[in-house]
């Protein structure tokens, strides 16, 4: 990871030591060493002096805060003993909750990176958790088929319904209201009434085990996605089917509303990636994807991009008006990436997965991605689609009419092509 002057890289290694480099002078400056532990990540604070690392002893997963100036451990995060399955980032962006195979629920500082809370209550695997829109209070759910509703503040147990022997794979807040849902692999959604404790109306439709679930921005929708891929959106206020989405084959394993409430990103297990206008039932466009499981998907709060985590151990940012991938964070994860959030602000992500690592993320900004693109301007050989899309000179299209401009100095013509509505444009070198 480079320092934010760029004039230092700092790296990790599984024997433990953290190297700080002179990118000038091709030369390590400081040596520094956690002892025996393998580290396997590493991230540079934005003021340049701290540096945070990801290491592994063998039983359970740390993360160590460095002074990069003398080499002393700041502090270290340590909590989870195995799989990651689920993270979720406070409306405040203060917090960060993570669940986990070992039952737990962990909440942690994102300004001190301390463990502030451990939350147990569950039996089994915690497989889904989200915040109440407010921040003060915390839904998870998991494979002991019992929802849990805790209070942030003070770590307490508010509420738990069971529906065992079910088990829970999804859970969400419906915003601006005291009501929480949860899917069920029994292939039914409930939602309860949490001040009552009440059942208040059950989803009823899928033909096979509900596995994904997100709650429209607005809370008058609800979309479920199945073990058969298909997807419902559901009247909150009836429980009748508003629409049905289909044409998507595997499982459906992640979906999130965009914050305009106009779009649904579905993700499966076999990889394929659909946008679709959930209002119409129309399919917009596939993303170019690998072939395998995206078990997580989030709109960044302009809904201009999209994060994905799968099970490549990537996760990838993707601009949602063209389809195309704008960064892919592959440096870190060693295992399939479980769950993915933006911070409300968009300006962080975090991401979890099966090597027991909750990463946190810095999104580029479009001043910074517009940098990285004009500092990466190679490309490769394209194909023609690619050509077009990029809006690169190329052969791929009919050229119907052309001219030498009476000063010689450059030439005309008209191009038939399939480039998208807004056109392309051609630069010519001249002669």
């Amino acid at each position: 990871s480079f320092t934010p002057d760029s004039l230092f890289v700092v790296s990790v290694s599984r024997d433990g030591k953290l190297f700080v480099w002179d990118v000038q002078q091709d030369a390590g400056v400081t040596v520094l060493n956690s002892g025996t532990q393998a580290l396997v990540s590493v991230a540079v604070a934005s003021d340049g002096r701290s540096v945070l690392t990801g290491s592994n002893n063998g039983v359970q997963s740390e993360m160590l805060l460095w002074d990069i100036d003398n080499g002393a451990v700041q502090g270290y995060l340590e909590g989870h003993m195995d799989y990651i399955n689920t993270v979720a980032y406070s409306p405040d962006s203060q917090q960060v909750a993570t669940g986990s195979d070992d039952f737990d629920v962990l909440l942690w500082d994102v300004r001190t990176f301390d463990l502030a809370e451990r939350l147990s209550g569950h039996t089994d695997d915690v497989n889904s958790i989200a915040y109440y829109a407010d921040g003060t209070r915390l839904i998870s759910g998991g494979e002991d088929g019992i929802v849990i509703v805790w209070d942030v503040s003070n770590a307490q147990e508010i509420r738990r319904f069971n529906v065992q022997p079910a088990r829970v794979n999804s859970v969400a807040h419906m915003p601006d209201s005291g009501t929480i849902v949860a899917a069920l692999d029994d292939r039914r959604i409930v939602m309860w009434d949490v001040v009552t404790g009440k059942l208040i109306r059950q989803f009823v439709g899928h033909s096979r085990r509900v596995l994904s679930l997100t709650a429209s921005p607005t809370g008058e929708y609800l979309a479920s996605g199945s073990a058969g891929g298909e997807i419902i959106v559901w009247q909150v206020a009836t429980a009748a089917i508003e629409r049905r989405l289909t044409g998507q084959t595997g499982r459906v394993l992640a979906m999130d509303f965009s914050p305009d409430n106009q779009l649904l990103l579905s993700g499966t297990e076999g990889g394929s990636l659909y946008l679709w206008n959930w209002t119409t039932g129309e399919f917009i466009r596939q993303f170019d994807t690998d072939p395998v499981a995206i078990n997580s998907i989030k709109f960044s709060p302009n809904g201009n991009y999209a994060l994905t985590g799968g099970d490549n151990f990537a996760v990838i940012l993707w601009e949602v008006g063209s389809g195309e991938p704008i960064r892919v964070f592959n440096e870190t994860h060693t295992a399939p990436v479980l769950s993915v959030d933006f911070s409300p602000d968009g300006q962080v992500a975090i991401s979890s997965g099966q090597d027991l690592f909750a990463v946190l993320w810095r999104m580029p900004s479009p001043a910074g991605l517009r940098q990285w693109v004009l500092a990466n301007r190679y490309t490769p050989d394209l194909d023609c689609r690619q050509k077009l899309f990029y809006r690169i000179v190329t052969n791929c299209a009919r050229q119907s009419s052309s001219a030498i401009l009476p000063d010689g100095t450059s030439i005309t013509g008209e191009l038939e092509t399939t480039a998208p509505a807004s056109g392309i444009s051609a630069a010519v070198n001249r002669r």
